[in-house]
């Protein structure tokens, strides 16, 4: 199973904080934002995870992550030389998806809760694209879906309402198919190809399916200062009420088996002054 995490963009909606920095590593309490959709995609079970984004943050992104070793998978990296819409981006994975099907996640997005594995199982057993879904109190600046009789029967970019609904959340798995229906999107009035857009091809075809992130998870779109703040700050009170960490990638590679305790410890001796690093050590104490 293939991933891919979109980490491009200029995070022009976060200016001045990422005039010179990309959004994906600006910190979400204790750890980059780009922790987070990472954690996801290892849940997902994927084995192998390409990260997409502009040329001048690659190098801080590779250095932060590696070759995936310490998660126990394979990292790689593409260069998106301009934003273009998601679709576009997705479409660089091309190659490196090989005929397989592919996860794409969007790295400034939060995901967290019970159950997730498990809904990422019953995913992987299906041939259909795949979105999530959430309910909101406010629809306004989200791709929307429209539900009838347990079915979405439509779909729209980010709908001129603040009426509550249900957002698409910035996880989709796609089968490799979605490489032949890139091509068919025409840009929209932003001159970028849309991820609702996309959708749509599929669900027109009737091989769309969604899944409903419930009570029991949380989602944040991390685009502006008050949703990076709401994210950390619930990654803050989470872990100190619970005292235990969340979105730890070292931690899930541990529990999933997909490295060893010794290599565990070896890979978070990188961290040993820092509180990140008693936390993670305390996990296996």
């Amino acid at each position: 199973m293939k991933g891919a995490i979109l980490a491009g963009g200029t995070g022009s909606r976060l200016y001045p904080i990422t005039k010179t920095v990309n959004k994906h590593l600006l910190p979400v309490y204790d750890k980059p934002l780009i922790y987070y959709p990472l954690s996801n995609l290892l849940l997902t079970g994927c084995k192998e995870i390409l990260i997409i984004s502009n040329p001048e943050y690659l190098n801080d992104l590779e250095s932060l992550l590696g070759n995936g070793n310490n998660y126990g998978v394979k990292l790689y990296y593409q260069e998106q030389l301009k934003p273009e819409g998601i679709p576009s981006a997705v479409n660089l994975a091309k190659k490196f998806a090989n005929g397989e099907d592919i996860w794409v996640s969007l790295g400034d997005n939060f995901i967290f809760g019970s159950r997730l594995q498990e809904i990422y199982e019953e995913v992987n057993q299906s041939n259909k694209a795949t979105l999530f879904i959430k309910y909101v109190g406010n629809i306004k600046g989200f791709g929307s879906a429209y539900l009838k009789d347990k079915k979405i029967v439509n779909l729209e970019e980010k709908p001129n309402s603040s009426l509550p609904g249900w957002a698409v959340t910035g996880l989709y798995k796609f089968p490799n198919s979605v490489f032949d229906y890139i091509p068919q999107i025409q840009p929209s009035a932003r001159n970028e190809t849309e991820i609702i857009d996309l959708l749509s091809l599929y669900l027109k075809s009737d091989n769309l399916d969604f899944k409903i992130f419930g009570r029991g998870v949380t989602w944040v779109d991390c685009g502006t200062v008050d949703d990076l703040k709401l994210a950390d700050n619930y990654v803050n009170n989470y872990q100190k009420i619970n005292n235990t960490l969340i979105c730890s990638p070292e931690e899930i590679a541990l529990n999933l088996k997909l490295i060893s305790e010794s290599e565990f410890l070896k890979n978070i001796n990188k961290f040993k002054n820092s509180d990140y690093y008693q936390n993670l050590k305390n996990t296996i104490e």
